[in-house]
């Protein structure tokens, strides 16, 4: 899956789920069932909701989730970074609008 891609299949589930944005974080919750409360970012939200299971919302939890969904690693960093708001410069602040466009947040 390439970058384009990812953007299409998130506009497309952003109405699944809840999304905050805080400040620099985007969150997704999990609104019923058994996870509720939960926590997710657009690639374990996009890998939940494509029936891969759900992953942890760490840095390692969306590398794994990133895999199987076949988006590079480092694609998956970046956009890690960009949700929990690490920094606000350059290639990171660029994704993280792309995000909340694709979420029309």
């Amino acid at each position: 899956m390439n970058n384009v891609d990812f953007f299409t299949r998130l506009y497309n589930v952003a109405d699944a789920y809840h999304w905050d944005i805080n400040d620099k974080k985007v969150t997704a919750t999990f609104q019923s069932g058994p996870h509720r409360g939960e926590t997710l970012n657009p690639i374990t939200a996009l890998a939940h909701k494509s029936g891969l299971g759900v992953f942890n919302n760490t840095r390692e939890g969306t590398q794994n989730a990133a895999s199987a969904l076949g988006i590079s690693r480092t694609f998956a960093r970046n956009v890690y970074s960009a949700t929990i708001g690490s920094n606000n410069r350059g290639n990171t602040q660029v994704l993280r609008g792309k995000i909340r466009s694709a979420l029309e947040v």
